[in-house]
């Protein structure tokens, strides 16, 4: 597909979403959102030890980019957790951060 033509964004992770797809990698939580979700990309490995995180944000994304993009960014890579948006998570304690996002995982397995 063109790339520039790309209003959706459908194919910024489409790279990934084929390998994670391809050696049949199901991360166990994908982070589905905008800037503030992008933002948190170094920090989940740190965050949610031993749990295979998969960022999917993008900046200046909105509520119809993510719908776009739901089915490919995240069905399709088949998680067992997918969590939208962590802004209101970013206001909590990094301990309550760490705390929510295990126990959504534990929840789930």
């Amino acid at each position: 597909p063109d790339e520039s033509r790309d209003w959706g964004d459908l194919c910024f992770f489409r790279t990934e979403n084929d390998a994670l797809i391809r050696r049949g990698l199901q991360p166990r939580v994908v982070f589905l959102g905008d800037s503030i979700t992008q933002g948190w990309a170094a920090n989940l490995t740190q965050l949610f030890p031993g749990i295979k995180t998969v960022n999917r944000g993008i900046s200046g994304d909105t509520t119809r980019g993510v719908l776009v993009r739901l089915q490919e960014d995240v069905i399709a890579v088949n998680p067992r957790v997918p969590i939208n948006d962590l802004k209101g998570l970013v206001q909590a304690a990094q301990a309550q951060v760490v705390g929510a996002g295990h126990a959504l995982a534990d929840a789930h397995s």
